[in-house]
Formats: C-alpha cells, sequence, structure tokens
C-alpha cells in the first residue's frame, strides 16, 4: 500500500506547479521555509493529504530552471525531491517539485 501512494506522489507532484509573488525590494530569491511551506501546501491540494514534514537545503533563486533539493516525509517515508523554477514573470515566480523514483 504504500507503494501506491509513493507512486500517488510522483505523478501528482510532477504535474503540480505553484506560482508566488517576490516582496518588492528583496533579494531573487524565496527562503528555503518559504518554499518549504508552499509546497507543502500544493502537494497537499494535489493529493488530498498534507505530508509529515517537507524541507529544502536552500532559497530557491528566481531564475528559470533554477533548482534546489527538497525531502518529504509522508506516512513515515523519506522522498527525495527536486524543485525547479519553471516561470519567472516580473515579481512572480512558478515552480513544480518533482519526487525521485524510489
Amino acid at each position: 500500500m504504500l507503494q501506491v501512494k509513493r507512486e500517488r506522489i510522483i505523478a501528482s507532484a510532477a504535474l503540480g506547479a505553484l506560482s508566488i509573488l517576490l516582496a518588492t525590494g528583496c533579494s531573487a530569491s524565496i527562503s528555503a521555509s518559504r518554499v518549504a511551506e508552499e509546497s507543502s501546501k500544493m502537494l497537499t491540494s494535489e493529493l488530498g493529504q498534507e505530508p509529515d514534514d517537507l524541507t529544502c537545503d536552500e532559497g530557491l533563486p528566481a531564475e528559470v530552471g533554477a533548482e534546489i533539493r527538497c525531502v518529504i516525509e509522508i506516512d513515515g517515508e523519506t522522498i527525495d525531491a527536486t524543485v525547479t523554477v519553471t516561470e519567472v514573470d516580473g515579481n512572480e515566480v512558478q515552480w513544480e517539485i518533482r519526487t525521485e523514483a524510489p
């Protein structure tokens, strides 16, 4: 059963994208804690289940193609993920989170 949940995470997270506005006057990156918080909300919306924890190693540069590593904990499993910026339009940054195959 856990494998099914992992497959759902992989399929759903790969399809999800998140858009966030950068505050005027701040550096062109989003803090690791903000990326984790917003990505967790996205996964909860996509899966109907909130991750137990989601942490990211570093802030996310607001540049298309920029990537950071994150770790998702759900139902006692730890799953590695990559967050990638897909679009930057002025102060708006969109990214997707993809889990890695087991």
